[in-house]
């Protein structure tokens, strides 16, 4: 019978352990693993406004970016498309001998500020296209720097099954072989419940204490570290579409661009929606457009161990 109790119990404590081991593992210093990152790929606006900030922020990287240079004019929140662009955006198979660097996402959302810029920020950011910025949190999930919201809903249970699954062949033979009273199987029965229900959830309840699992910001360890070293690494005389990218329109250093193009709108910041929430800021209705629900909704990209 003891038999049964040692590996009940290493079944047990593997489980809880291996998730004590990811937490402990995510809280490690990421420096090391950031600079490949950063050394390994070009970063534009729109990639680290996601990263840092997810999809609002990424649209208004790209739109002051559009003011920059000299594409959009902003006044009082409201967006203007320049004469001379128009023409570009109304015939995309000239934009590229007209105004190079325009690819077609850039197209899109400068067809988006013709038609709604004068309603303000807000309806460019609410009408704005996000099927790339999805592929591009499925790209960014899948490099292990966001979380998918598939992951975060069921991510977890990775160190919660194997304690199930050895504990059905522990209770069948703990019920075939050592019990042989009705005392002997009530304690059996007792330790049932712990295991089939109680360590399982603390298993994953520490897991999911790792980076990106909770809260509004999927970033994991890694994916916050990377946009830490970038911030750190900020020249002094980076663009304006940078520095939102980074930190939203706090960060600008221009304030008359930033009162002219945000006025009174709210600052980017990361939302992950449930499926059923009731939070319908711009945050999280572009995050639900842009299929970055949680709870198990869009894409559904594997990543960010």
């Amino acid at each position: 019978m003891a038999i049964w109790w040692v590996l009940f119990s290493l079944a047990m404590v593997s489980g809880v352990g291996s998730a004590v081991v990811a937490r402990v593992s995510d809280r490690r210093p990421k420096g090391d693993g950031a600079r490949q990152v950063i050394d390994s790929a070009s970063f534009g606006s729109v990639w680290v406004g996601l990263l840092s900030g997810g999809a609002v922020r990424a649209i208004d990287a790209r739109i002051v970016d559009f003011i920059e240079r000299g594409f959009v004019r902003a006044d009082a929140g409201k967006l203007v498309i320049d004469s001379e662009i128009e023409l570009a955006v109304a015939s995309p198979a000239v934009a590229g001998g007209r105004r190079p660097g325009l690819g077609p996402e850039d197209l899109r959302l400068l067809r988006v500020v013709r038609d709604h810029g004068g309603e303000g920020l807000d309806a460019v950011r609410r009408r704005a296209p996000t099927g790339a910025l999805r592929m591009l949190f499925n790209r960014l999930a899948r490099e292990g720097l966001l979380v998918s919201p598939l992951r975060r809903a069921y991510g977890p249970m990775k160190v919660a099954y194997p304690i199930l699954a050895a504990f059905v062949p522990w209770f069948a033979g703990v019920l075939t072989l050592g019990v042989d009273s009705a005392e002997d199987f009530q304690g059996a029965e007792a330790l049932c419940l712990l295991g089939w229900f109680g360590v399982p959830i603390i298993a994953a309840w520490i897991y999911a204490s790792k980076r990106g699992y909770r809260g509004p910001d999927p970033a994991t360890a890694l994916g916050v570290a990377v946009v830490d070293q970038l911030r750190a690494e900020l020249p002094v005389d980076a663009s304006q579409a940078r520095r939102v990218a980074l930190g939203g329109f706090a960060a600008m250093t221009d304030e008359a661009m930033r009162q002219a193009v945000q006025a009174h709108e709210p600052d980017s910041r990361w939302s992950m929606p449930r499926r059923r929430g009731t939070d319908y800021s711009v945050n999280a209705t572009v995050a639900r457009t842009a299929g970055m629900l949680d709870g198990g909704d869009g894409d559904g990209a594997d990543g960010g161990d």
